[in-house]
């Protein structure tokens, strides 16, 4: 997991790991589709909708020390 994780935060200039349930999430995308971060290329993992969601945030714990979700690399 840490592969992947590394990987997309070295392909995009932005890389959010979030659920489509929590406010916050959803609060932190919207700040990223404003006019003022258009044409960045930010990268959206939504871990509640793909299988490797638990061990991605699991590994993001253990990366960073964060247990809850929007984690937001830039």
């Amino acid at each position: 997991m840490k592969d992947f994780i590394n990987g997309e935060i070295s392909s995009h200039k932005v890389v959010v790991f979030s659920k489509t349930y929590c406010p916050y999430c959803v609060a932190t995308k919207n700040l990223f589709k404003k006019s003022e971060f258009s044409g960045i290329d930010v990268k959206y993992h939504e871990l509640d909708k793909i299988n490797d969601g638990p061990a991605i945030q699991a590994t993001l714990l253990s990366m960073s020390g964060q247990r809850t979700v929007p984690s937001v690399w830039v």
